[in-house]
């Protein structure tokens, strides 16, 4: 399936799942030509999920010209974001404010996997990002999964390959448990100026960069 981009208005589309037919029956092509434009964009929405299929990105020659996979511009709340492959685009998914969401994606060959550093109550489950190099000089560029807001849980997520593995800012109450990340330059990067910020990390692993920084804190 070959499309420019599509936008959906939340009016119109809440309480909906956009369903493929698996990763490898749904197949979407992004040819936008623009590094912030989607090929899906949501505007502030509530109760609507995207499931089994697949975005790439089409041959530019530079991975961020092909844009975004999923983009939501303001809030989402109770969204669904599973089974998904991401590849070849500027950012996986973009989501700036997630409340009360689940996502379970896979993200490869992309400036940036996951891009959410404000929201509450939000879980990352089972997702995994590689390859993730910076192509931009923006602050999300080679970034597996860029973090922030409250109460947020990543479960059993992996990040391998990628400059920064997992960047975490400010937030109370995020937690990591039994992740891990290989061949990161940063396995974990902390940037908090918020003095009730608060990071859990539990049973994660990070290898395979033994000459490189496993955990950085910037204040």
């Amino acid at each position: 399936i070959t499309i420019p981009s599509t936008t959906l208005n939340s009016a119109e589309f809440s309480d909906l799942i956009l369903y493929g037919d698996g990763q490898r029956g749904t197949i979407f092509v992004s040819y936008l030509n623009d590094s912030n434009k989607a090929v899906f964009e949501v505007d502030a929405t509530m109760k609507i999920g995207f499931r089994d299929f697949t975005i790439k990105g089409s041959d530019h020659g530079s991975v961020e010209l092909n844009g975004i996979g999923i983009k939501v511009t303001g809030a989402s709340m109770m969204c669904l974001f599973e089974n998904l492959f991401m590849y070849e685009l500027n950012v996986g998914l973009w989501i700036p404010t997630c409340v009360a969401s689940v996502i379970n994606c896979l993200v490869n060959s992309s400036n940036c996997g996951f891009y959410s550093p404000s929201g509450t109550g939000t879980t990352f489950i089972s997702c995994y990002v590689s390859q993730c190099t910076a192509q931009t000089a923006d602050i999300y560029a080679g970034i597996g999964y860029l973090l922030g807001g409250n109460y947020s849980h990543l479960s059993a997520c992996a990040s391998d390959s990628n400059d920064v593995a997992y960047y975490i800012g400010d937030g109370v109450g995020i937690t990591l448990t039994s992740c891990g990340a290989e061949g990161a330059a940063v396995g974990i990067k902390v940037v908090q100026t918020n003095a009730n910020a608060s990071l859990k990390v539990d049973n994660c692993t990070i290898n395979g960069n033994e000459d490189k920084d496993s955990f950085v804190f910037t204040q």
